[in-house]
């Protein structure tokens, strides 16, 4: 008996016993691994004297992407359906995403304020159980520019019609554009 693997990629499926096989998968991928480490950015003896702890110059927040490059999709908008052939009992595992999406409210104590959509960029799936009903973990992102002015933010929670005109939080602080 040949040890093989549970899941493969549809386009590399193994036809020869012997053949490596293409990596497929859905656990999160670490931090050290080449594909990742790519997007740390530059941490060398200037980094170190000029910028640590802060993240390098050149530092790319795809780095944070744990999911194998295959899964890696542009951000979602959060009513998207999400559907996995072969990987359960019955052969396919469809659901949509609930529609709905985080706003923080930000204050300054400078009296300025803004309401932002923040970025849905995680759908976690925990399939370890049986049957039904799985685990489905979505994470949203927002970034701000921290000042001595900012007081905080406050979450709340809104339909994506509801917070459609809202400004973005993006990976390099809010954007006049607004969502989608």
């Amino acid at each position: 008996m040949l040890p093989a693997p549970r899941i493969e990629v549809p386009e590399a499926a193994l036809a020869d016993p012997f053949a490596v096989a293409r990596p497929a998968g859905f656990g999160p991928v670490p931090p050290f691994w080449r594909w990742r480490e790519e997007h740390c950015g530059t941490r060398d003896e200037e980094w170190l004297r000029e910028r640590c702890p802060q993240m390098p110059a050149d530092f790319d927040y795809r780095f944070f992407q744990t999911a194998p490059p295959a899964l890696v999709r542009p951000h979602l908008h959060g009513d998207e359906t999400v559907r996995l052939d072969g990987l359960v009992p019955g052969g396919a595992l469809a659901f949509r995403l609930p529609g709905l999406v985080p706003v923080a409210h930000h204050a300054w104590f400078d009296g300025r304020a803004v309401s932002a959509r923040l970025h849905l960029d995680g759908v976690h799936l925990d399939l370890r159980a049986e049957a039904a009903p799985w685990r489905v973990d979505l994470t949203w992102r927002g970034w701000v520019a921290r000042c001595p002015a900012y007081h905080g933010a406050v979450l709340a929670l809104a339909s994506l019609a509801g917070a459609a005109g809202l400004a973005v939080s993006g990976e390099h602080g809010l954007s006049e554009e607004a969502g989608s």
